[in-house]
């Protein structure tokens, strides 16, 4: 690979090693003077990784210490050995006595690392520092991901690298930029990607984004390179359908196998008003669990095989029908909800930006994990939001290349004559949202009313069987007086489901209500 002046890697196979072209002499083979390659990388990237750090994973660093040591005394017997150095061999040497001299600080330092874990402890900053900046000018690390005394291998398990060097570096790299963050049981710190690193380093790297991050775009413009905007006007008319969220809900067999199944029965009418040919991306539960044989691992492509086959449309989900395909093209498109982040999965994903942007030397605000109460004038459509401003709008512009990314499947770019329909049903609609999505060219031009959810709900409401109900309210409560467990609604659900009945939950409330008022009645 060194020598090939070309090369297309997935980008998790950068290393600074392919960073550089080495072409080789043609006669001799010899290789010649380096040459800095142009680095492209193509499509949205991690900026940097969450790394758990836990006390059994530093206890595993301390355990390589020792393998450290003895190829650290073997290279000084051999650079002691030579009677003549090169300037090079001679650091080498230095180098190499320096970080045998400071194992057994960097020991105590894991030790205490362990301890500070195990005891849900924050870590000494101003330790981890020092023995990381003596390890650095003793040549151990030349950045937070290359340590040219360690080799990369396995312990027996097979499962878990022995880079006690590198570790260090990621750790010191987060207390350093403030991101490390202390959980139960464990830390998270943050390892920056190789190619953000090299990119800021080395230059000479060209990011292709339709969706540039906003922290991506920080960075760049922070190393002073610069931002190219180029918008190609896509031939499409952008449909907002309101009126219900369409979120995944919580995943699990039992009633969520009714809902999902009702779910796709209210996908088919939503394919049937789609102008032909046409797709629909949604959540992959709702199709894996429509399934009687949901547990199989192929059952969500099943689903969407015989979706097909009903309706004559593709039906994809996010996750994997949303980037990186064509297969869409010239198609009407129907994105029908939205991934919607966890507060664990922001706070995560958040930190990782964050300790990038803080390696660049951008200081983002950390979040305090506070979110806005879903009937907040800031929560739309019953969602909760984060409270802090900046990272509400890190949140926004994240989900809006989501959706943007999705509704480029289309490649309305390429469409002549009548624009291709877009349709957004549910997800998340909101002022900051329609701004987020107006940076990639993506803007509605039209909102309608979910007329679909609407008249299912209605067929339900009429349908319900009223004895049926009754008689699961009368089951829920006496599951309530035997369990002590409140004979809500969720309760009422699961009893009608085993009476394979069904109300609305509006229904399923309104006679709680009535059943509770008429007991208050009689009692009078």
């Amino acid at each position: 690979m060194l020598d090939a002046q070309v090369l297309v890697l997935p980008i998790a196979s950068f290393s600074e090693a392919i960073g550089f072209w080495q072409p080789r002499d043609i006669v001799s083979g010899v290789p010649t003077e380096k040459t800095q390659r142009l680095i492209i990388v193509d499509e949205s990237i991690e900026l940097a990784q969450p790394v758990q750090v836990r006390a059994g994973d530093v206890a595993g660093w301390r355990d390589a210490l020792p393998a450290l040591a003895e190829r650290l005394d073997k290279a000084s017997s051999l650079l002691q050995a030579k009677e003549v150095r090169s300037k090079a061999e001679e650091d080498d040497l230095r180098h190499a006595r320096a970080l045998r001299g400071l194992l057994p600080e960097i020991d105590g330092l894991f030790s205490s690392v362990v301890a500070a874990i195990a005891g849900d402890g924050q870590p000494d900053g101003p330790r981890v520092l020092d023995v990381y900046q003596r390890a650095r000018k003793a040549g151990a690390l030349r950045s937070a991901g290359t340590a040219p005394w360690e080799r990369v291998g396995l312990h027996d398990d097979g499962a878990s690298f022995h880079i006690p060097l590198r570790a260090l570096g990621v750790l010191a790299a987060s207390v350093e930029s403030g991101v490390l963050r202390a959980a139960r049981n464990h830390w998270v710190a943050y390892e920056l990607s190789p190619v953000i690193e090299w990119a800021q380093k080395h230059g000479s790297v060209l990011f292709m984004d339709a969706t540039l991050p906003l922290p991506l775009r920080g960075i760049v413009e922070a190393a002073g390179g610069a931002v190219i905007e180029a918008q190609a006007p896509q031939n499409h008319h952008i449909q907002r359908v309101n009126g219900y969220l369409y979120a995944r809900g919580k995943v699990g067999p039992g009633e969520y196998q009714r809902n999902a199944k009702s779910r796709m029965k209210e996908l088919e009418r939503i394919a049937a008003q789609l102008p032909k040919p046409a797709a629909i991306l949604t959540h992959k539960a709702s199709l894996r669990y429509s399934q009687d044989a949901c547990d199989c691992d192929d059952a969500a492509q099943t689903a969407a095989l015989e979706f097909e086959t009903r309706t004559g449309v593709s039906i994809g989900w996010f996750g994997a029908h949303d980037r990186g395909h064509n297969n869409w093209s010239g198609r009407s498109l129907a994105l029908v909800g939205m991934p919607l982040l966890s507060p664990d999965a922001i706070a995560s994903s958040y930190g990782a930006d964050r300790a990038a942007l803080a390696q660049a030397g951008i200081d983002w605000p950390a979040w305090d994990g506070q979110m806005n109460e879903p009937s907040g004038p800031t929560s739309p459509q019953g969602v909760p939001m984060p409270a802090n401003d900046e990272v509400r709008a890190w949140l926004m512009d994240k989900y809006a290349q989501g959706i943007a990314q999705a509704i480029g499947r289309n490649r309305a770019v390429n469409r002549a004559g009548v624009p291709l329909l877009v349709q957004l049903w549910g997800g998340i609609d909101c002022k900051e949202l329609d701004a987020a999505l107006e940076r990639f060219g993506i803007s509605t031009d039209e909102r309608s009313i979910n007329f679909i959810h609407t008249s299912l709900q209605d067929y339900r409401a009429r349908g319900t069987n009223m004895n049926a109900l009754d008689e699961a309210i009368t089951a829920a409560q006496a599951a309530e007086q035997q369990t002590g467990k409140n004979a809500g609604k969720s309760m009422v659900r699961r009893m009608l489901n085993r009476l394979d009945a069904s109300a609305t939950d509006a229904r399923i409330v309104e006679r709680l209500k009535e059943r509770s008022s008429e007991k208050s009645i009689s009692a009078v």
